[in-house]
C-alpha cells in the first residue's frame, strides 16, 4: 500500500480517486495534482513508481491538508463560538449550520449517536405523566407508591375519570342483535362530549319518525264505544288495558308512503273455546308488517260465539285518540359515555363520545341515528344561510363598486374571475338602460346604491344607452396582463367597448 503525506492510499483505485482519501483534497484538487505531475488519470495507485510518488508528495505540500487543516478548522470554530456568531451558536448546540431542515431528521438535530464506553454514567431518571382513572378506594395509595418510587419522576398527574352526565351508563351491546348498537365519535374538543351527547339524545327521542297506532275504534254488536271507560262483552280485559297493549305493537313500513293506514280485526269467536287475541290477527296490508305478531292483547270467552257483529264504518268521531309519543328507541333510553383522550403525537387533550341505544325492531339503529343527525343539521341550516348571505353581501358590494367605476371611468384593472362576473352584471345594467322605464331605473339603483354612484346612473341611462342602442351584446373587453405578485393571480384590464 502506498503512503503519501502520512496517509495510506487505496492501491486498487485510480490515482485521482485515491488522493481524495487525504483530508483536505477533493476531486478537483486531486485531478489538478495528477495533471501537474504528468500522470495519466486512469493509472492505478499500485502502478506508481517512486519518482511519481515523490512528485505527488511535493505537489501536495503546496496545500494545507490533514492535521494542519484540522487544526486550522478547529481554531475557526472556537473563534466563532467565542464571538457568538450564528454558526458558532449552531455548532455549540450540535445542530446543522448549512440550511439543512431539522423538522424530520431527528438524528441530525440530536447530534451523532454516541458509542457506549466503560464506566458510563447512570441513565437519568425518566420523566413520566401519570394518568389516573376511577374513584375507587385504592386510588390514593397507588398514587403515593408511584410518587415514592425513585426510578420514576412524575411530572404531571392527569385525572382521566369519565365526567358524570346525569347517571347514564353504557348499555351492554349484544353483537348478535342487529337492533343494538354503539356509536363512537372521536376527536371532540374538551367539554364537547357531554354537550353533543345530550343533544343527540334529545334528537333521537323527540324527532325520529316511524309508524305507530295513534287512534283506535272498538265496536261490538251494540255499536261503537267512544270512551276508554266502557268495556267489551266477553273480553277479559277492560278497554284501557287494550289500548295500552295496542301501543306495544311494532310496525315496519316496507315502502315510505307517509300516509295513514287502517287496520281491521274481527274478534268474533267461532270456536268452542276461549280464544287469545294477538297482534297478528289484524288483517295484512301491503307495505306494512307487524314485527311482534305473537303479542297477546286479550282473551275472548266462548259465550261470545253466538252473537253476530254488525258492520260499522270507521268514523273520526268514534276514534279513541291514544295519548302517547312514538319513538323507535326501545324503552326510551339513549345512554352515552364521555372518555378523555390524549393524542400520542402532540399530547393534545380530546374527548371520545360513546353513544348506545337499542331500537324496538322496526328499524336499525344506524338509520335512526342518520335521521336524528339530519334533523340536527337542518335545525342549524338557517345559521349557515346567514353566514353565506353575509359573505355574498360583502362580495356583491365589491362587485357593485367595480361596475360603477367601470361605467364612470370606462376602464379598470382587476383579476380575471372578477372581470368575468363584471361582464354579466354590466350586460344586465345596459339592458335596464335600454328599457329606460321607472322600473328599470329602480332595478339599476339596486346595484348602484352608493352616494358616489349618483353620476353613474345618469351616465348609464344617457351616454351608454345611446352608445349600445343598436348593439345586442359584447359591451366590454378583457385584455390580459401579467400575473400579480404574491398570489399569482392573472390580472386583466376590463374596459367598455
Amino acid at each position: 500500500m502506498v503512503r503519501i503525506s502520512n496517509k495510506e492510499i487505496p492501491s486498487n483505485k485510480n490515482v485521482p480517486i485515491g488522493l481524495t482519501s487525504i483530508y483536505g483534497i477533493g476531486r478537483t484538487t486531486a485531478e489538478q495534482i495528477v495533471k501537474n505531475c504528468g500522470i495519466n488519470f486512469h493509472t492505478k495507485v499500485k502502478e506508481l513508481n517512486e519518482n511519481q510518488i515523490k512528485d505527488i508528495s511535493q505537489e501536495i505540500k503546496k496545500y494545507t491538508v490533514e492535521e494542519n487543516l484540522k487544526e486550522q478548522v478547529s481554531k475557526i470554530i472556537d473563534n466563532q463560538i467565542k464571538l457568538g456568531t450564528y454558526h458558532g451558536l449552531r455548532r455549540e448546540r450540535k445542530l446543522p449550520i448549512r440550511g439543512q431542515r431539522t423538522r424530520h431528521n431527528a438524528r441530525t438535530a440530536k447530534g451523532h449517536k454516541r458509542l457506549t464506553v466503560a464506566n458510563k454514567k447512570k441513565a437519568p431518571t425518566p420523566n413520566v405523566k401519570l394518568q389516573v382513572r376511577g374513584i375507587g378506594s385504592a386510588r390514593n395509595p397507588v398514587i403515593e407508591k408511584i410518587l415514592e418510587a425513585k426510578s420514576l419522576k412524575v411530572e404531571e398527574i392527569i385525572d382521566a375519570t369519565p365526567i358524570p352526565h346525569g347517571g347514564c351508563r353504557p348499555q351492554i351491546i349484544n353483537k348478535n342483535n342487529p337492533y343494538s348498537s354503539a356509536f363512537v365519535f372521536h376527536h371532540l374538543l374538551p367539554s364537547m362530549g357531554v354537550t353533543l351527547g345530550n343533544s343527540l339524545r334529545r334528537f333521537l327521542l323527540d324527532y325520529t319518525t316511524g309508524i305507530a297506532i295513534w287512534g283506535v275504534e272498538i265496536s261490538d254488536k251494540n255499536g261503537s264505544i267512544r270512551t276508554k271507560l266502557e268495556s267489551l262483552e266477553g273480553v277479559d280485559k277492560v278497554t284501557p288495558y287494550l289500548i295500552m297493549k295496542l301501543k306495544e305493537i311494532i310496525f315496519e313500513e316496507k315502502e315510505s308512503k307517509k300516509e295513514n293506514f287502517i287496520l281491521e280485526m274481527d274478534i268474533e269467536n267461532k270456536e268452542k273455546k276461549d280464544r287469545i287475541i294477538r297482534a297478528g290477527d289484524f288483517q295484512k296490508i301491503n307495505g306494512l308488517e307487524i314485527k311482534n305478531p305473537e303479542l297477546e292483547l286479550a282473551t275472548l270467552s266462548y259465550r261470545q260465539a253466538d252473537q253476530q257483529r254488525e258492520e260499522i264504518k270507521v268514523e273520526e268521531e268514534n276514534i279513541i285518540i291514544l295519548d302517547t309519543n312514538y319513538s323507535p328507541i326501545k324503552g326510551g333510553q339513549v345512554n352515552f359515555q364521555v372518555d378523555p383522550v390524549i393524542t400520542d403525537l402532540d399530547q393534545k387533550k380530546e374527548e371520545k363520545l360513546i353513544l348506545t341505544f337499542n331500537t324496538n325492531g322496526c328499524v336499525k339503529p344506524k338509520k335512526v341515528l342518520q335521521e336524528a343527525l339530519e334533523v340536527a343539521l337542518n335545525s342549524f341550516s338557517h345559521i349557515s344561510k346567514l353566514i353565506d348571505e353575509k359573505k355574498r353581501t360583502k362580495a356583491s358590494k365589491v362587485l357593485n363598486n367595480l361596475v360603477a367605476d367601470t361605467i364612470l371611468y370606462e376602464k379598470i384593472e382587476t383579476s380575471l374571475p372578477m372581470a368575468k362576473s363584471l361582464t354579466k352584471l354590466l350586460a344586465k345594467l345596459v339592458g335596464y338602460a335600454k328599457q329606460d322605464t321607472l322600473h328599470s331605473r329602480r332595478m339599476a339603483l339596486r346595484y348602484l346604491v352608493n352616494k358616489k354612484h349618483s353620476g353613474v346612473v345618469s351616465k348609464l341611462f344617457t351616454e351608454l344607452k345611446n352608445r349600445y342602442q343598436s348593439r345586442e351584446g359584447g359591451y366590454s373587453r378583457i385584455t390580459k396582463l401579467e400575473l400579480r405578485r404574491g398570489d399569482a393571480t392573472l390580472m386583466v384590464v376590463f374596459s367598455l367597448v
